[in-house]
């Protein structure tokens, strides 16, 4: 299946220095943003809080109680049933549950409320959280060093690897400057961020490999890659295409528990095929341009 009935002749790697400009000028914006936002960027699982067990005498909806407590000014929540009958919530706030319980017997008066039990989650427990998270994404990279290291060459590594720094980067971005908040399920959604970037990173370089060796002396390695990139073009519109089309439905009717979740999807998911042509395929390129003579063959 293809999208162009014929190969495209884009030049990709010719403005390769503007978009470097352009993806500094986001990755920066990651970085500044979180920290500028400080523990407001952070959820519960990373802050501490409060985590209340509540029983309701009949089944409730949680997206009932979320919007009571919203209204009542309580913007930073989580909500879980516990249990098949649909009658325990569990609900993590940073105030206390003792504040809640009120609300909810005013709002809902047919109901009988009862708290099965209440527990604070210190802050030390977000610090090991925090730790557990960077150790994780940590390994994820080094073993994605790793594996384009040892398929094609390290300099493919290098430039796989900085794309996805880039495209956490640029994420985290986007969910900071739209005040989003970081949570474990957005954690989840970096680490499938990352198999999907590299996922396309590989396509592209197989084929600058196989077209590489094709050629017994490259004069232009750009030329190269435009053409690789190039006739894998359709294949790569295709993937992010379908892919999308699910996300989106996450983030439209998926509710607000898996809202942050879709949304850092959709701008990962976007930003690895980009960092893929760009960042990764233009990063081999700028490497290359310091020793030619690799590409001879």
């Amino acid at each position: 299946m293809n999208i162009f009935p014929k190969v495209t002749t884009f030049n990709f790697m010719g403005k390769r220095g503007y978009f470097f400009i352009f993806s500094l000028f986001i990755c920066a914006a990651g970085i500044i943003l979180p920290f500028r936002r400080g523990s407001n960027f952070l959820s519960l699982d990373f802050t501490g809080g409060y985590l209340t067990q509540i029983q309701f005498s009949q089944p409730i909806e949680t997206g009932q109680v979320r919007t009571l407590l919203i209204r009542r000014g309580y913007s930073d929540i989580s909500l879980q049933k516990v249990g098949e009958e649909g009658k325990v919530l569990l609900i993590k706030t940073k105030k206390g549950g003792s504040e809640i319980i009120p609300l909810l017997k005013e709002a809902f008066p047919a109901q009988s409320i009862e708290v099965l039990g209440e527990e604070q989650v210190s802050p030390t427990m977000g610090q090991t959280i925090r730790k557990q998270t960077g150790v994780g994404v940590l390994i994820a990279i080094i073993g994605i060093l790793v594996y384009i290291a040892l398929r094609f060459e390290f300099r493919f590594a290098v430039g796989a690897v900085v794309a996805l720094a880039h495209d956490l980067l640029v994420t985290l971005a986007f969910l900071a400057g739209t005040g989003k908040q970081l949570d474990s399920l957005t954690i989840a959604a970096f680490l499938t961020i990352l198999g999907y970037s590299v996922n396309d990173t590989v396509v592209i370089f197989d084929r600058i490999r196989e077209n590489l060796k094709g050629l017994r002396k490259v004069s232009d390695p750009a030329e190269v890659f435009n053409r690789s990139i190039n006739e894998t073009l359709s294949r790569t519109i295709i993937t992010v295409f379908t892919t999308l089309i699910a996300v989106v439905c996450l983030f439209v009717w998926g509710g607000p528990v898996l809202h942050n979740f879709a949304f850092t999807l959709i701008v990962g998911f976007l930003t690895g095929t980009y960092s893929s042509i760009f960042i990764a395929s233009a990063l081999v390129i700028a490497w290359e341009k310091r020793s030619p003579h690799r590409f001879k063959t």
